[in-house]
């Protein structure tokens, strides 16, 4: 139920790696040094020879980042893409034009918290990008729905095509149907 071979890709790394987490913290806790052939009493001198507390606490953190590396970032979010219905197209006098964005990777049919645009404007093109809240763990993978989001460009349109900016940023919306035109929403 992936949409791209990439997303069940990434979905699979990123369970591995929690799993590297988990296998981290068990070997933290219950690794033995050598010579003493799995038994659990060792003496005080051994042990803070062996690892210290400091030590081990740096592991354990060097094992999470490892295992979220892969997860996404809450900060910058999850990749999206935008169209602009048939019903609410822009002229070129105007400054803003309703988004329809959708999440890329799966959520259980739900785009979920758009994050705010970023929006770059040149002479020939507005180029708008669009990501999403972060999302954690395995999602079902129905079609997400499309969100309207209005977007203020802070000057008239004219005669620039509107482009969406995760078509040349983003790996993942790159190889769907999305972005088989380059990207481009609205041309005058």
């Amino acid at each position: 139920m992936f949409h791209t071979d990439s997303e069940k890709f990434s979905h699979v790394l990123c369970v591995l790696n929690v799993l590297l987490a988990d296998r981290c913290a068990l070997s933290l806790a219950f690794h033995p040094p050598s010579g003493q052939s799995g038994r659990m009493a060792i003496r005080s001198e051994e042990r803070r020879a062996w690892l210290s507390t400091t030590t081990a606490a740096w592991l354990l953190v060097a094992c999470l980042v490892a295992s979220l590396a892969s997860c996404g970032s809450a900060s910058s979010g999850d990749p999206a893409v935008w169209a602009i219905q048939s019903d609410s197209l822009p002229s070129e006098s105007s400054t803003t034009f309703t988004a329809y964005v959708r999440r890329l990777g799966c959520n259980g049919g739900v785009t979920g918290d758009v994050l705010k645009p970023n929006v770059k404007r040149s002479v020939n093109a507005i180029v708008v990008t669009f990501r999403v809240a972060a999302v954690s763990g395995l999602q079902l993978c129905p079609a997400n729905r499309s969100v309207p989001v209005v977007v203020n460009v802070g000057e008239p349109i004219g005669s620039r095509i509107l482009v969406d900016g995760a078509c040349s940023a983003d790996a993942t919306a790159k190889a769907t149907a999305s972005c088989d035109n380059g990207g481009t929403r609205w041309n005058p």
